[in-house]
């Protein structure tokens, strides 16, 4: 079964929102011929938690609403029609990823496939008939599933900004720009201290709260997915972990002060991670780097966690608090 383990277990009455985050193995939505998906599932079904749909806008979908992280297509199924949605649907969410591989087709089949994904803008090609193929599927795979550019970079960017950050002032900077970490307490927990423990370190260094770091972190990562066409209102919500569009909508109007649709038309990503680093970042470079002097908590060895191929663990998301 795939497997994903806990970074900290949260206390016994904590709300489900509060838990702490998971490490997932990449979710893969795949479309395949029946052989491939047989082929495939024998020899990855440790590595990635497959999903195996029948059409291409099943897997497109699952894309778009976040119940994937990477879609994986054969060469032998894809056309000229799929080609040409798979191309709109990319132009809309330039940062959709896509995996082809070569394993159940003809010569004939393999040229005009690749062709046609190529056109598509797909960059990834794993050729399952020789034995390396089946690396690049991997390394493929596991590159599509990390964060965008834009937020490597962002992350970069504020690490360089602080300097000489040392292993915790990273792991603060990670969870802040990870959407899976939704209120002060799933942070807290990233870094291995008591949400109490956080809030009253930040407060006597006359830092911003922890509240108000995650908050903007996350606008940033709102109006950088609110700049793909292709995403709808709820599929912002959903890569953003909400437990519904209303709560995310809610959040929104509480952080920015506008409306989802006002702050959508309004605001860059760009935009709000220079506002981030100009307000939360340089006025406190000197106080960040001493992060590592927050006592830690000791907790309990936790059992690694079992889930279903499918039913990945998500948590919902509420206002960061």
């Amino acid at each position: 079964m795939p497997q994903v383990a806990a970074i900290h277990p949260p206390h016994a009455g904590d709300r489900r929102s509060d838990r702490p985050v998971l490490r997932q193995l990449p979710r893969v939505s795949t479309w395949l011929t029946s052989a491939e998906q047989r082929r495939v599932a024998m020899a990855e079904s440790d590595r990635f938690v497959l999903t195996h749909r029948t059409t291409l806008d099943q897997v497109l979908r699952d894309l778009q609403t976040e119940k994937a992280d990477v879609l994986l297509i054969s060469v032998a199924l894809i056309d000229r029609l799929g080609a040409v949605t798979l191309a709109s649907v990319r132009a809309g969410i330039p940062s959709l990823a896509v995996t082809a591989i070569i394993c159940d087709a003809k010569e004939a089949q393999v040229l005009s496939g690749v062709l046609l994904l190529g056109r598509a803008g797909v960059e990834h090609l794993a050729d399952l008939r020789e034995p390396r193929g089946w690396e690049a599927l991997r390394s493929g795979i596991t590159a599509c599933a990390k964060a965008d550019a834009f937020v490597r970079d962002a992350i970069t960017g504020v690490l360089d900004d602080i300097g000489d950050a040392d292993d915790r002032c990273g792991r603060f900077v990670r969870a802040l720009f990870d959407p899976r970490v939704t209120s002060a307490k799933q942070l807290a927990w990233s870094l291995g201290v008591l949400p109490t423990t956080l809030i009253s370190w930040f407060f006597r260094a006359g830092l911003p709260s922890p509240k108000q770091y995650l908050a903007h972190a996350r606008l940033v990562q709102t109006a950088r997915l609110g700049e793909a066409p292709g995403l709808t209102l709820g599929d912002i919500a959903a890569r953003m972990h909400a437990s519904s569009p209303q709560a995310w909508h809610r959040f929104v109007k509480t952080s920015s002060g506008q409306t989802a649709n006002t702050f959508r038309q309004s605001s860059s990503g760009g935009a709000l991670l220079r506002v981030f680093r100009e307000q939360f970042i340089h006025p406190h470079r000197d106080t960040l780097r001493a992060l590592n002097a927050i006592g830690r908590v000791r907790t309990p060895s936790v059992p690694t966690l079992h889930v279903a191929a499918g039913s990945p663990a998500r948590d919902g998301m509420r206002r960061a608090s």
